[in-house]
């Protein structure tokens, strides 16, 4: 406790120094520390500040333990921004409790660093030092100040990540990595070659590959954990004349371009994939039965999901994950169906009404979804809400049925169609156009 006035006689003035030239240690406002310095002006003076004590010793300590919360807490921001665009407006609506303590600690330990690095410490005890050197009020100051012990810090990391995965989906992945620039497909008038278009560039290379030759109308879906292709199809050497007597073939393509076969699913062709989480998410395809299940890449294991509302026939499309969903549609729908990760249920969108007969197809990017009806109109969602869609142009390029997964690169999405073309949605212009007649006329890389 400091005493509650200066050394001279009426002076209101809170003491905030210590001059160790005088034998009692007598305490001076500011303004008599300074007349104190030009009467003694003889004297060595050493001023100490009431608030903060010279404490070299401690100062490794303090600094490596607030180094280490700053770090995490800045992993932790920089996760989000990298992988997720505009994810902190969507915290700050939602999370703003969580938020508001993430920057708060961060400048507090900002500041605390800088001064510690001068070989001072802070002085927790002396409350209204605390609040003057951080700008807070006693209140806040006491709530910052139980806030820095490092178990309870480490522990509400933990929780805001856990909820902000709960709300807004696993943030580890983004299926969608600005990053790559590569879309690989497989044609049925070329079993056996893969081929690679450079989104950058703007060339192709292929390479044949044995394994592919086994492959019959497949979809696929990038690995985004590694550069992989997951190809999923029926087996071309059972020279079936019907998709639905197929035999299931399942192919991953690394990035360096080695295939291998892996467990095999329920029989499907052309089936819609999404990636989440480690698993390949399978839906539908020409079945005679309403088929879902889930490939997980680590234990090569297949897992049986509920099955489709309603039987999916002629895929040719792409879905999309949408946070914690999966949204789908077809070419005999009229809807969309949202497929729940967590609960493993199916939920028909509402207020969507869909043309029949009609190749679609779902992309996502940044919070917002997009539905093609190839021929007819482009659809996009509100942020973050796939429960209200407006139309906002027309879709005229009819030959758009994709047989290669989609890619984002410098904010537009590619994928290649059935005759080989490099289809482009511009995301800025709202605008789908073919951007190249035919990959194979690509420059050779």
């Amino acid at each position: 406790m400091k005493p509650a006035k200066c050394f001279m006689d009426n002076c209101l003035n809170d003491p905030e120094y210590i001059c160790k030239c005088t034998p009692a240690r007598t305490l001076f406002c500011s303004a008599h520390a300074r007349n104190h310095m030009v009467m003694k002006f003889k004297k060595p003076h050493e001023w100490i500040d009431l608030y903060f004590e010279p404490n070299p010793d401690s100062k490794k300590i303090i600094i490596k333990k607030l180094n280490e919360i700053k770090n995490e807490i800045r992993s932790c921001l920089d996760k989000l921004m990298l992988q997720y665009g505009e994810l902190l407006e969507t915290i700050e609506k939602s999370l703003s409790i969580a938020l508001e303590k993430y920057y708060k600690l961060n400048d507090e330990c900002d500041e605390i660093i800088l001064f510690a690095s001068q070989e001072r410490i802070l002085n927790v005890k002396t409350e209204k030092g605390v609040g003057k050197y951080l700008k807070l009020g006693p209140e806040e100051c006491k709530e910052s100040i139980q806030y820095w012990k490092m178990p309870e810090i480490k522990e509400d990391l933990s929780k805001i990540k856990e909820y902000i995965e709960e709300l807004y989906g696993n943030l580890e992945v983004n299926p969608f990595k600005e990053n790559e620039n590569e879309i690989c497909f497989i044609t049925q008038n070329n079993p056996g070659q893969f081929n690679s278009v450079n989104l950058a560039s703007m060339t192709i290379s292929t390479k044949t590959i044995d394994l592919l030759q086994k492959l019959h109308n497949a979809s696929s879906i990038l690995i985004p954990t590694n550069s992989s292709v997951f190809f999923h199809g029926s087996n071309r050497n059972n020279n079936m004349r019907y998709p639905d007597s197929s035999v299931s073939i399942n192919l991953i393509v690394d990035e360096f371009k080695n295939a291998k076969i892996i467990s095999s699913g329920t029989p499907a062709t052309k089936p819609l994939l999404a990636y989440y989480k480690s698993c390949v998410y399978a839906f539908g395809g020409w079945t005679k039965e309403y088929i879902s299940e889930k490939y997980n890449l680590e234990e090569n294991k297949w897992t049986k999901l509920k099955s489709l509302p309603t039987q999916y026939c002629w895929c040719n499309s792409h879905s999309t994950l949408f946070n914690n969903f999966i949204l789908i549609t077809a070419y005999c729908w009229t809807n969309m169906q949202c497929y729940d990760i967590k609960k493993d249920t199916f939920e028909i969108i509402p207020n969507l009404k869909l043309n029949y007969s009609r190749y679609k197809s779902i992309f996502s990017y940044d919070r917002r979804a997009y539905l093609f009806e190839f021929g007819l109109n482009i659809y996009q969602s509100e942020k973050d809400d796939f429960s209200t869609w407006q139309l906002i142009g027309d879709n005229r390029i009819c030959n758009s049925i994709p047989q290669s997964y989609s890619l984002i690169f410098k904010s537009n999405i590619y994928f290649i169609n059935e005759q080989n073309s490099l289809i482009e949605f511009n995301l800025k212009a709202k605008e789908l156009k073919c951007a190249q007649n035919s990959v194979y006329n690509l420059k050779k890389a």
